[in-house]
């Protein structure tokens, strides 16, 4: 008589990850849509947007989830996996409905020449294709993973990640907002616009814009910032993308396989953010376009840091994990520190500080917006480069 099969935990694990996630996702979404209907129902046809927006964005993540769910629970039933392959290069499909998807937006937002609903669908094609060329090259170059093992790296950086790492930024915010709480109480700029806020009727717009422009070009605000958003966070993030691989490092997880579950649990950090940050208006087109390098971005940083994470425990190589760390932190806070002086570019013409003006908020701009792009390819080369080297290494082990 044949001995029972025995459960694999990592099918255990993925079923339960995308059991979960699809539940909580729908069940929010569902929760978002029926608040979006009473709302149009009171009148707020304008103020129900918003909820369809979050609810289209839980949707997509509960519907996502599905072929893992279908994957899981034929492992578990004994299913014999498919056979593994080299995908086809479906990022072709990604790079191609990318831009399709920035003219969809840009009408729907800003020319308002077609229907709100244009610009939803828009919005998830424009966050989901960047993220399926990321994951495609990653799983075309890279080691041959099973389809299971894939999507549990992929959904745990989309699923698992974001709340915990939110949860912590949060409570990192706190001292960061006291501070700027300090620094408006004692700055003549800061109480300015505390002046300004408390105002009665609203604050001229003219008026508010000049005095955030001097308060928001103050250097201790500059570095408060940047320095929350470039290294505390991007040192909390490249931490907890890890995860993505934890379940695995006690299998002996090869320096290709780790690099590559990094990579595709990165990715599917990056799609959450794509989601839920950026909010529609006339801005979006600029927005999702300047993002359209967060997954390669995302998705090296941890593929070198779950790299590292690999060698440290399996090889004892702590000083890998902590270069690898330090690699990853550095390229995620340069990105940072580029989307915030691309965001602030505008407000320096108000700020009037020596001589500051249009020209060089435009200069600010252009060379942000250059280095986003020189990071976002200096990310693909990375990606690239690393995964074939990783996988010749491993080869040439196998064949020695």
């Amino acid at each position: 008589m044949a001995a029972p099969r025995r459960l694999d935990t990592w099918d255990v694990l993925l079923l339960l990850l995308a059991l979960s996630g699809v539940g909580f996702s729908l069940v929010l979404s569902l929760g978002l849509a029926a608040m979006a209907a009473f709302t149009a129902l009171q009148g707020g046809a304008v103020e129900a947007f918003f909820p369809v927006w979050a609810s289209a964005a839980f949707g997509a993540l509960g519907l996502i989830g599905l072929p893992a769910v279908y994957w899981a629970t034929r492992g578990l039933l004994g299913g014999k996996p498919p056979e593994r392959h080299r995908p086809r290069p479906v990022w072709i499909l990604g790079a191609a409905l990318f831009p399709v998807s920035l003219v969809l937006g840009y009408l729907a937002f800003e020319t308002k020449a077609l229907p709100q609903g244009f610009g939803l669908v828009a919005h998830l094609l424009a966050a989901g294709a960047p993220v399926l060329v990321a994951a495609a090259v990653g799983l075309q170059l890279g080691p041959a993973i099973s389809i299971r093992r894939a999507w549990g790296h992929f959904l745990a950086g989309l699923w698992a990640v974001p709340p915990v790492s939110l949860g912590l930024e949060l409570l990192a915010l706190v001292p960061v907002i006291l501070l700027l709480l300090v620094g408006l109480s004692v700055s003549s700029d800061g109480r300015a616009l505390l002046d300004l806020l408390s105002a009665s009727p609203v604050t001229n717009e003219a008026d508010l814009r000049q005095v955030l422009g001097h308060f928001v070009a103050q250097p201790w605000l500059i570095v408060l910032v940047a320095g929350y958003l470039s290294l505390l966070v991007p040192m909390l993030e490249e931490g907890l993308k890890t995860m993505a691989v934890w379940p695995l490092l006690s299998r002996g997880l090869s320096p290709a396989q780790a690099f590559l579950g990094g990579l595709l649990g990165g990715s599917g950090y990056a799609l959450f953010e794509s989601l839920f940050l950026p909010q529609p208006g006339g801005d979006w087109a600029a927005t999702m376009l300047a993002r359209s390098g967060t997954p390669l971005i995302h998705g090296l940083g941890t593929a070198m840091a779950s790299w590292g994470l690999s060698q440290a425990i399996n090889q004892r190589r702590w000083e890998r994990l902590v270069g690898a760390y330090a690699a990853a932190v550095t390229l995620h806070g340069s990105w940072n520190l580029g989307a915030v002086a691309l965001g602030l570019s505008p407000l320096l013409p108000t700020a009037e500080i020596q001589g500051l003006g249009l020209g060089a908020a435009r200069a600010v701009g252009l060379v942000s917006g250059v280095a986003l792009v020189g990071l976002s390819l200096l990310a693909l080369f990375g990606v690239v480069y690393l995964l074939r080297k990783l996988v010749a290494q491993e080869m040439g082990a196998r064949a020695g």
